[in-house]
Protein backbone atom coordinates (compact mmCIF):
# COMPACT_ATOMS: atom_id res chain seq x y z
CA UNK A 1 0.00 0.00 0.00
CA UNK A 2 1.14 3.38 -0.69
CA UNK A 3 1.08 4.79 2.83
CA UNK A 4 2.38 8.34 2.00
CA UNK A 5 -0.37 8.61 -0.69
CA UNK A 6 -3.02 7.41 1.55
CA UNK A 7 -1.89 10.14 4.52
CA UNK A 8 -1.78 13.16 1.47
CA UNK A 9 -5.26 12.01 1.32
CA UNK A 10 -6.22 12.19 4.74
CA UNK A 11 -4.62 15.62 5.34
CA UNK A 12 -5.78 17.01 2.19
CA UNK A 13 -9.65 16.33 3.36
CA UNK A 14 -9.43 17.00 6.73
CA UNK A 15 -7.96 20.12 5.50
CA UNK A 16 -10.81 20.70 3.06
CA UNK A 17 -13.18 20.12 5.22
CA UNK A 18 -11.70 22.43 8.42
CA UNK A 19 -11.80 25.20 5.80
CA UNK A 20 -15.15 25.28 5.56
CA UNK A 21 -16.07 24.81 8.93
CA UNK A 22 -13.89 27.99 10.13
CA UNK A 23 -14.44 30.42 7.04
CA UNK A 24 -17.30 31.77 9.06
CA UNK A 25 -15.44 32.35 12.38
CA UNK A 26 -11.89 33.49 10.59
CA UNK A 27 -11.21 33.75 7.20
CA UNK A 28 -7.38 34.03 7.76
CA UNK A 29 -7.17 30.46 8.75
CA UNK A 30 -9.80 29.10 6.46
CA UNK A 31 -7.59 30.22 3.59
CA UNK A 32 -4.48 28.42 5.13
CA UNK A 33 -6.24 25.09 5.48
CA UNK A 34 -7.60 25.62 1.93
CA UNK A 35 -4.19 26.14 0.63
CA UNK A 36 -2.81 23.07 2.83
CA UNK A 37 -5.73 20.75 1.28
CA UNK A 38 -4.92 22.07 -1.85
CA UNK A 39 -1.12 21.66 -1.39
CA UNK A 40 -1.96 18.11 -0.31
CA UNK A 41 -3.88 17.04 -2.70
CA UNK A 42 -1.70 18.50 -5.89
CA UNK A 43 1.09 16.35 -3.88
CA UNK A 44 -0.78 12.97 -3.93
CA UNK A 45 -1.59 13.49 -7.64
CA UNK A 46 2.42 13.54 -8.64
CA UNK A 47 3.04 11.05 -5.86
CA UNK A 48 0.00 8.52 -7.30
CA UNK A 49 1.25 9.43 -10.81
CA UNK A 50 5.09 8.30 -10.22
CA UNK A 51 4.39 5.53 -7.63
CA UNK A 52 4.63 2.05 -9.26
CA UNK A 53 1.64 0.91 -6.67
CA UNK A 54 -0.55 3.20 -6.13
CA UNK A 55 -4.13 3.47 -4.19
CA UNK A 56 -6.13 2.99 -7.13
CA UNK A 57 -4.55 1.09 -9.88
CA UNK A 58 -7.30 1.79 -11.84
CA UNK A 59 -7.10 0.00 -15.82
CA UNK A 60 -7.24 2.33 -18.68
CA UNK A 61 -10.94 1.58 -20.04
CA UNK A 62 -12.10 1.62 -16.58
CA UNK A 63 -10.99 5.15 -15.43
CA UNK A 64 -13.86 6.85 -16.77
CA UNK A 65 -16.79 4.76 -15.71
CA UNK A 66 -15.51 4.31 -12.41
CA UNK A 67 -14.72 8.27 -12.16
CA UNK A 68 -18.31 8.95 -12.94
CA UNK A 69 -19.62 6.71 -10.59
CA UNK A 70 -17.81 8.35 -7.95
CA UNK A 71 -18.43 11.64 -8.69
CA UNK A 72 -21.91 10.74 -8.67
CA UNK A 73 -22.16 8.93 -5.15
CA UNK A 74 -19.85 11.60 -3.84
CA UNK A 75 -22.81 13.86 -5.09
CA UNK A 76 -25.41 11.80 -3.53
CA UNK A 77 -24.25 12.00 -0.37
CA UNK A 78 -22.79 15.63 0.02
CA UNK A 79 -26.39 16.77 -0.95
CA UNK A 80 -28.48 14.04 1.07
CA UNK A 81 -26.44 13.94 4.28
CA UNK A 82 -25.72 18.28 3.72
CA UNK A 83 -29.93 18.51 3.47
CA UNK A 84 -30.51 15.72 6.10
CA UNK A 85 -28.64 18.14 8.53
CA UNK A 86 -30.76 21.18 7.80
CA UNK A 87 -33.58 19.55 7.49
CA UNK A 88 -33.20 18.82 11.46
CA UNK A 89 -32.23 22.32 12.18
CA UNK A 90 -35.71 23.34 10.25
CA UNK A 91 -37.70 21.11 12.08
CA UNK A 92 -36.28 21.83 15.34
CA UNK A 93 -35.24 25.37 15.71
CA UNK A 94 -37.55 27.15 12.40
CA UNK A 95 -40.82 24.99 13.26
CA UNK A 96 -40.56 24.42 16.61
CA UNK A 97 -40.55 20.66 16.78
CA UNK A 98 -38.90 18.68 19.88
CA UNK A 99 -36.27 16.31 19.11
CA UNK A 100 -38.29 13.19 19.20
CA UNK A 101 -41.37 14.83 16.74
CA UNK A 102 -38.49 15.75 14.10
CA UNK A 103 -37.33 12.39 13.83
CA UNK A 104 -40.22 11.06 13.46
CA UNK A 105 -41.30 13.29 10.73
CA UNK A 106 -37.61 12.40 9.25
CA UNK A 107 -38.13 8.62 9.40
CA UNK A 108 -40.14 8.71 6.13
CA UNK A 109 -37.20 9.57 4.11
CA UNK A 110 -35.66 6.49 5.65
CA UNK A 111 -37.71 4.14 5.09
CA UNK A 112 -37.23 3.14 1.65
CA UNK A 113 -33.57 2.82 1.50
CA UNK A 114 -32.99 -0.58 3.19
CA UNK A 115 -36.74 -1.57 1.70
CA UNK A 116 -35.83 -0.42 -1.82
CA UNK A 117 -31.97 -1.75 -2.28
CA UNK A 118 -32.94 -5.44 -3.50
CA UNK A 119 -35.53 -4.24 -5.93
CA UNK A 120 -33.81 -1.49 -7.35
CA UNK A 121 -30.81 -3.83 -8.07
CA UNK A 122 -32.70 -6.36 -9.89
CA UNK A 123 -33.66 -3.86 -11.82
CA UNK A 124 -30.90 -2.34 -12.31
CA UNK A 125 -29.64 -5.81 -13.41
CA UNK A 126 -32.34 -5.59 -16.26
CA UNK A 127 -32.32 -1.85 -17.57
CA UNK A 128 -28.50 -0.89 -16.57
CA UNK A 129 -26.97 0.70 -13.40
CA UNK A 130 -26.74 4.10 -15.03
CA UNK A 131 -30.24 4.51 -16.38
CA UNK A 132 -31.87 3.13 -12.72
CA UNK A 133 -29.09 6.14 -11.66
CA UNK A 134 -30.75 8.96 -13.82
CA UNK A 135 -34.38 7.48 -12.51
CA UNK A 136 -33.23 7.66 -8.88
CA UNK A 137 -31.70 11.19 -9.46
CA UNK A 138 -34.19 12.80 -10.95
CA UNK A 139 -37.26 11.04 -8.45
CA UNK A 140 -34.41 12.42 -5.05
CA UNK A 141 -34.61 15.74 -7.27
CA UNK A 142 -38.46 16.01 -6.83
CA UNK A 143 -38.18 15.36 -3.79
CA UNK A 144 -36.01 18.27 -2.68
CA UNK A 145 -38.26 21.12 -4.40
CA UNK A 146 -41.09 19.65 -2.52
CA UNK A 147 -38.90 19.84 0.80
CA UNK A 148 -38.16 23.51 -0.14
CA UNK A 149 -41.77 24.66 -0.33
CA UNK A 150 -42.61 23.37 2.88
CA UNK A 151 -39.94 25.44 5.02
CA UNK A 152 -42.49 27.60 5.31
CA UNK A 153 -44.19 25.67 7.71
CA UNK A 154 -46.69 23.31 6.03
CA UNK A 155 -48.31 20.59 7.03
CA UNK A 156 -46.20 17.33 8.47
CA UNK A 157 -48.63 15.65 6.28
CA UNK A 158 -47.32 17.22 2.74
CA UNK A 159 -43.86 17.58 3.75
CA UNK A 160 -43.79 13.83 4.74
CA UNK A 161 -44.99 13.39 0.87
CA UNK A 162 -41.60 14.93 -0.11
CA UNK A 163 -39.37 13.21 2.15
CA UNK A 164 -40.75 9.81 0.96
CA UNK A 165 -40.51 11.09 -2.70
CA UNK A 166 -37.05 12.06 -1.70
CA UNK A 167 -35.71 8.89 0.08
CA UNK A 168 -37.63 6.60 -3.03
CA UNK A 169 -35.36 8.49 -5.36
CA UNK A 170 -32.10 7.73 -2.55
CA UNK A 171 -33.38 4.38 -2.11
CA UNK A 172 -33.63 3.12 -6.20
CA UNK A 173 -29.68 5.57 -6.61
CA UNK A 174 -27.58 4.13 -3.92
CA UNK A 175 -27.35 0.31 -5.19
CA UNK A 176 -27.33 1.39 -8.65
CA UNK A 177 -24.23 3.75 -8.44
CA UNK A 178 -22.16 1.14 -6.13
CA UNK A 179 -23.05 -1.53 -8.64
CA UNK A 180 -22.09 0.80 -11.63
CA UNK A 181 -18.46 1.09 -9.86
CA UNK A 182 -18.29 -2.31 -9.44
CA UNK A 183 -19.14 -2.93 -12.74
CA UNK A 184 -16.27 -0.45 -14.21
CA UNK A 185 -13.57 -2.91 -12.63
CA UNK A 186 -15.08 -5.96 -12.47
CA UNK A 187 -12.15 -7.74 -11.51
CA UNK A 188 -11.04 -5.51 -8.92
CA UNK A 189 -14.29 -5.43 -6.78
CA UNK A 190 -12.62 -4.51 -3.86
CA UNK A 191 -11.14 -1.33 -5.31
CA UNK A 192 -14.47 -0.18 -6.84
CA UNK A 193 -15.82 -0.35 -3.97
CA UNK A 194 -13.27 1.23 -1.42
CA UNK A 195 -13.42 4.05 -4.29
CA UNK A 196 -17.63 3.97 -3.61
CA UNK A 197 -17.53 4.34 -0.21
CA UNK A 198 -14.60 6.45 0.07
CA UNK A 199 -16.50 9.25 -2.45
CA UNK A 200 -19.80 8.66 -0.30
CA UNK A 201 -18.01 8.82 3.07
CA UNK A 202 -15.81 12.45 1.20
CA UNK A 203 -19.33 13.76 -0.17
CA UNK A 204 -21.21 13.50 3.06
CA UNK A 205 -18.33 15.43 5.09
CA UNK A 206 -18.12 18.00 2.31
CA UNK A 207 -21.82 18.42 2.60
CA UNK A 208 -22.73 18.80 5.86
CA UNK A 209 -19.71 21.54 6.19
CA UNK A 210 -20.65 23.05 3.18
CA UNK A 211 -24.35 23.69 4.07
CA UNK A 212 -23.50 24.65 7.47
CA UNK A 213 -21.23 27.31 6.36
CA UNK A 214 -23.71 28.36 3.71
CA UNK A 215 -27.14 28.39 5.47
CA UNK A 216 -25.65 30.22 8.86
CA UNK A 217 -27.02 30.09 12.10
CA UNK A 218 -30.47 28.03 12.77
CA UNK A 219 -31.44 31.10 14.75
CA UNK A 220 -31.07 33.70 11.59
CA UNK A 221 -34.02 35.41 9.96
CA UNK A 222 -32.63 34.58 6.75
CA UNK A 223 -31.61 30.65 7.72
CA UNK A 224 -34.93 29.43 6.17
CA UNK A 225 -34.62 30.94 2.93
CA UNK A 226 -31.06 29.90 2.50
CA UNK A 227 -32.42 26.15 3.75
CA UNK A 228 -34.86 26.61 0.85
CA UNK A 229 -32.19 27.45 -1.59
CA UNK A 230 -29.45 24.87 -0.91
CA UNK A 231 -32.72 22.05 -1.28
CA UNK A 232 -33.04 23.53 -4.94
CA UNK A 233 -29.49 24.06 -5.64
CA UNK A 234 -29.19 20.33 -4.25
CA UNK A 235 -32.30 18.98 -6.63
CA UNK A 236 -30.31 21.08 -9.62
CA UNK A 237 -27.39 19.04 -8.97
CA UNK A 238 -29.06 15.91 -9.01
CA UNK A 239 -30.08 16.97 -12.59
CA UNK A 240 -26.84 17.80 -13.44
CA UNK A 241 -25.41 14.23 -12.30
CA UNK A 242 -28.61 12.35 -14.15
CA UNK A 243 -27.52 14.13 -17.29
CA UNK A 244 -24.07 13.12 -16.73
CA UNK A 245 -25.21 9.10 -15.81
CA UNK A 246 -27.33 9.55 -19.45
CA UNK A 247 -24.47 10.23 -20.96
CA UNK A 248 -22.84 6.60 -19.92
CA UNK A 249 -25.65 5.19 -20.60
CA UNK A 250 -24.64 6.40 -24.51
CA UNK A 251 -21.31 5.37 -24.17
CA UNK A 252 -21.89 1.97 -22.81
CA UNK A 253 -25.31 1.10 -24.87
Amino acid sequence: MNWSAAALLVIGLTCAVSAIMTVAASAPAATLLALAAGGALTALRAVERRSPHPLLPIPPGARRPLAAACLVAGVMNLCALGSLFLLTLVLQDVQGRDPLAAGLLVLPAMLPLPLLGAPAGRLATRIGVWRISVLGLIVAAVGLVGMAMTIDGAGPFTLAIALVVWGIGLGVLTPAIVAAALRAVPDLPGLAAGASNTSRQTGGALGIALFAALAGPSGAASFPSNAANLFVGSAVAFVVAAVACLTMVRVHS
